[in-house]
């Protein structure tokens, strides 16, 4: 393993990047090859499985490059490298860094099977040597067996992941709390340095400021999906959730394996995902639109033509909904010019044309980074809403 580190330290020399700022969460998703290059990512970001990366590149193209030709990936301010699956299995596989202290790396990956969904974590030393034979599996079974596994759980996270990270009782803390959500043992959890010590990369000393430690718990503000009712109360949301955009309004709640549903005509708004989305008439029937923004006479929406999974431009239409006659009155398909749109009816609202021009330039969703834009100060469209 020694000649890998050695490969890696010298990629990272000829890729010229300062790897300390990985302290601090990435504003745009890039990743090097074998021989050092640096590719930025486009759109909204890259996607990865066990054996390939999935990126939009500077033409908005879609584009696969194999796990084997990448050697580090910064990705939605996680970074991910491609290591050997395992001692014995010696392909590499794609495998978040998770954390590391002055001996020991903790790396993560996820897999999802027929019957279980695992958290597969590693404990390799500095030079990314296998410290333990086997990787160390966490499984989620679904609702029905929760407690059950989390308590399992807990109990193999203390027995043979934390004795390698006595000195880190935040990394202890935050992975243990992740359990008590029902999420994956390291969400939230990016490239996190234990105590100050080298930079994993680089080796170099950092420091106090530089490092990221919005781990600890007490600091960390948790973003939770909900949903309002007509009767204004308020209903929380897992972080893994679904949303038709016919009459029904699909959620999931607290696992993987089961949503629930209930219909639009119940719902005041929805904020998740950092989206508001609320219900509108258009011709007769209701839809969750995205409200992507408004002024005092007109809103902009976004319309889906499938759940929100993985939703481009070429999935979504716009529209414009007059607030005084409560009615649609304007629509164009995927593939239309927005910008007619906003020159028709938002022309006191710049701010929100270059935001939108700017993403859809760089191959992103037309609403990407912000949400309920209120041009001017306009006056407020769903009553009482509240973001978090």
């Amino acid at each position: 393993m020694k000649n890998f580190t050695q490969q890696l330290k010298t990629t990272i020399l000829l890729s010229v990047l300062v790897l300390m700022a990985f302290t601090v969460k990435a504003q745009n998703d890039y990743f090097i090859k074998n021989d050092g290059t640096k590719v930025n990512v486009y759109g909204e970001g890259a996607s990865y499985d066990f054996s390939e990366l999935t990126y939009t590149d500077e033409n908005g193209k879609v584009t696969k490059i194999k796990n084997k030709d990448v050697k580090l990936v910064v990705i939605g301010g996680s970074v991910v490298m491609s290591l050997p699956e395992s001692p014995k299995n010696k392909w590499t596989i794609f495998q978040t860094i998770v954390a590391f202290n002055d001996k020991y790396v903790l790396t993560g990956r996820f897999y999802s099977g027929q019957n279980a969904n695992y958290v597969l974590l590693n404990i390799l030393d500095r030079e990314f040597n296998f410290v333990l034979d086997e990787a160390i599996r966490l499984t989620n079974r679904g609702e029905y067996k929760r407690k059950e596994y989390e308590d399992k759980n807990r109990i193999i996270l203390n027995d043979n992941i934390f004795k390698y990270f006595k000195d880190c009782p935040e990394l202890h803390e935050k992975m243990l709390k992740n359990l008590d959500d029902f999420k994956l043992a390291y969400s939230g959890i990016d490239y996190y340095n234990c105590n100050n010590v080298p930079d994993l990369l680089t080796n170099k000393k950092v420091k106090s400021s530089e490092v990221n430690q919005e781990i600890k718990v007490e600091n960390i503000k948790k973003k939770i999906n909900f949903y309002v009712n007509t009767k204004n109360e308020k209903i929380d949301m897992n972080e893994f959730y679904a949303i038709a955009v016919n009459e029904k309004f699909k959620y999931h709640g607290n696992s993987l394996d089961y949503a629930k549903s209930i219909p639009i005509e119940e719902i005041k708004y929805a904020d998740f995902g950092s989206k508001i989305y609320a219900p509108i008439n258009i011709e007769g029937k209701k839809y969750m639109v995205e409200i992507i923004g408004f002024n005092n006479n007109f809103v902009l929406f976004g319309k889906y033509k499938a759940d929100l999974y993985e939703i481009k431009n070429k999935n979504i239409s716009f529209g414009i909904y007059d607030r005084k006659n409560n009615t649609v009155i304007d629509e164009i398909i995927a593939d239309g010019d927005i910008n007619l749109l906003l020159d028709k009816y938002f022309k006191d609202c710049m701010d929100l044309k270059n935001i939108i021009n700017d993403n859809l330039k760089n191959h992103r969703k037309a609403s990407y980074g912000f949400t309920y834009f209120n041009c001017n100060k306009s006056k407020e469209l769903i009553e009482g809403i509240e973001l978090e």
